[in-house]
This record gives C-alpha cells, sequence and structure tokens, in this order.
C-alpha cells in the first residue's frame, strides 16, 4: 500500500479501541461450577478465604463490597454495579486522577 493510500484514508473511518482510555479486558477459565465461582467472589467470607484479608458488603447492584489489606493498610470499597446469580458480577471504582472503572 502506497503512503498516498494511508494518507487518503481518514482518521474517523477508523475505529478507536480505547474511546474512554485504557482497556484492560481477562478472561478467567476454572472448573468449578458457576455456582462455586460466584460464592468465590460474592461471599465475603469466601473471598477472605483466597484473595483479600477480610471482606464485607452487599452484593446486590447499588451495594458495595468493601475489600481489607491488613497489610497494605487499605480498605477498598467497590460499588456493585452488576450482579445476576450465578452468572456475572461486576464491581465499580475510581481511582483518583483517572477515569472510572469496571472489574
Amino acid at each position: 500500500m502506497s503512503s498516498d493510500a494511508l494518507q487518503a484514508t481518514p482518521a474517523a473511518s477508523v475505529p478507536d479501541p480505547t474511546p474512554s482510555g485504557r482497556i484492560i479486558e481477562c478472561e478467567l477459565r476454572t472448573s468449578a461450577p458457576p455456582e462455586h465461582a460466584w460464592a468465590a467472589w460474592a461471599e465475603p467470607e469466601r473471598l477472605a478465604q483466597w484473595f483479600v484479608d477480610r471482606a464485607y458488603g452487599d452484593v446486590r447492584p447499588g451495594g458495595v463490597m468493601t475489600w481489607v489489606s491488613e497489610q497494605f493498610k487499605v480498605e477498598i470499597p467497590y460499588p456493585v454495579l452488576e450482579a445476576t446469580a450465578p452468572e456475572r458480577l461486576v464491581f465499580g471504582g475510581e481511582i483518583p486522577g483517572y477515569p472510572p472503572f469496571r472489574l
């Protein structure tokens, strides 16, 4: 392809893969049944068995799940944006100076 052809392509026709900033996508696969995977993320006592020191909160849309790290002396609240057991659980968040994110 010639450089003339590249220059003739309007920028608007090229889709921007990150229209609102950085996007990180992750897919986790497990042999666990969906109900067990859901419980591992949605039930505070189970989340604390494998991921954080403590967790507490309400895993319903509009609720907040808070993850606690004793080592780093931090509590991080994650608003629950979507919750459809055992299929989908989406947390939101915001770090000062950065756009909101979904987890």
